[in-house]
């Protein structure tokens, strides 16, 4: 009988031990497949990120639209080509981490898998534990023959508590993984959604710039001398919309107490190269294409220019409720008013796609828009403003839609 109960709790030691998951599933396999896709996928969007980088820096910041049609032309299909191949670039970005999601989605079922086998292997321990801790050191001596049984005995039970210690260890570090799996599963699929959501703008602008490209051709008859009509009066009603603009920003400006501004900070509401800066510019571009100031020796720029790639991302330079969302074709194009709590409003201007709507929330970081050229810009690039708080209001004007108006403040003060 003692033999029998000896050999009983070691066959259910052995029966535990053997429970244990085995190495190399075929759910193994499957991740190292998928592994295998997602590095060629890395692959191809190094190939392709190559190739938008060299669109990159053959687009530069243009100020001025081309002084001949087949110039502007040559500008348009270069716009294109470039989102096209953003395009490519983000399909690509979007297989990979779908990829990506499929591999964490396996190996969170694997992890799952492994911790119910481990509660099993538990249970079974458990009941094994309390088997043999139902007769006491005392009666384990008088039931064996001899002291070696007693011994194998004793030595099964402590076994069989270390291997449930081991087991409970094991569940906490798998569980711990498995969190982590399902952490790093959230960020892939945000991830996939903010590409999801690049790649319909991406879509959006290629269509609107094949669109202008038509409009142009048709409105010019892709003749010089109807392209220098059409840009005389696109620059005669730019000019004074510009003008409107100024006259009633700068009696604001004026009337503002720089003292009433509080001590804000702010991110950059995007990447690239700052071709523009805030005040009284003294370039011949200035002089001649913004409202006069030092005595006709420049010309007021009353935001910040920054110059990147058609469809670049726009982000709220900080938390605040978007106040207005409109079109000045012949001044800002697609713009983005965020007021921010301390009463302080920033805008966005020559969007390509606006991503936000009237009266929405937004926090810090979170896309608007996307970079464009639309309105006064042949360029894509952001104009970026900032207004002192209780300044900020939207005015309708007969030559081009809504205009932004405010005291503006120089960005360079808060921008960190």
């Amino acid at each position: 009988m003692v033999l029998t109960s000896t050999r009983s709790l070691i066959a259910g030691l052995l029966i535990c031990i053997l429970t244990l998951p085995m190495a190399g599933s075929v759910l193994a396999v499957t991740v190292d497949e998928l592994e295998l896709q997602i590095k060629e996928k890395q692959k191809q969007i190094g190939e392709l990120q190559k190739e938008a980088d060299a669109y990159k820096k053959t687009i530069g910041q243009q100020q001025e639209y081309a002084s001949g049609i087949q110039a502007q032309i040559s500008n348009f299909n270069a716009q294109i080509g470039q989102l096209e191949s953003q395009v490519n670039l983000t399909n690509r970005q979007i297989e990979s981490a779908q990829l990506q999601i499929e591999q964490t989605t396996i190996e969170i079922e694997e992890k799952e898998t492994t911790i119910a086998r481990r509660r099993s292997q538990m249970a079974s321990l458990v009941t094994t534990v309390q088997q043999s801790n139902e007769r006491s050191f005392i009666e384990v001596i008088v039931e064996n023959d001899n002291l070696s049984d007693f011994f194998n005995q004793v030595q099964a039970r402590t076994v069989v508590q270390d291997e449930l210690q081991k087991n409970l260890e094991e569940l906490k570090v798998l569980k711990v993984q498995l969190e982590e799996k399902r952490v790093g599963l959230e960020g892939e699929e945000k991830t996939l959604g903010e590409q999801r959501a690049t790649l319909a703008a991406q879509q959006q602008i290629l269509a609107g710039e094949r669109g202008k490209q038509a409009t142009l051709l048709s409105q010019t008859k892709e003749t010089q001398a109807g392209y220098e009509i059409l840009l005389a009066d696109v620059q005669s009603k730019q000019k004074e919309v510009n003008d409107q603009i100024f006259a009633l920003e700068e009696k604001l400006r004026q009337e503002l107490n720089p003292g009433s501004v509080p001590v804000s900070s702010f991110s950059w509401p995007t990447e690239g190269l700052l071709t523009q800066g805030y005040g009284c510019l003294h370039s011949s571009w200035a002089a001649r294409s913004y409202p006069s100031c030092d005595g006709g020796a420049g010309g007021f720029h009353n935001g910040l220019d920054i110059a990147a790639a058609l469809g670049t991302p726009l982000k709220a330079t900080a938390d605040g409720v978007v106040v207005a969302v409109s079109n000045a074709p012949y001044a800002y194009g697609l713009w983005v008013a965020i007021q921010h709590p301390n009463g302080i409003v920033s805008a966005y201007a020559h969007m390509s796609v606006q991503a936000v709507s009237n009266g929405q929330s937004v926090k810090r970081g979170e896309v608007v828009g996307y970079m464009g050229t639309t309105g006064f810009s042949t360029g894509s690039h952001t104009h970026f403003m900032l207004y002192a708080p209780n300044t900020f209001r939207v005015v309708a004007s007969s030559i081009s839609g809504f205009l932004p108006i405010g005291a503006t403040i120089n960005p360079f003060n808060y921008l960190k």
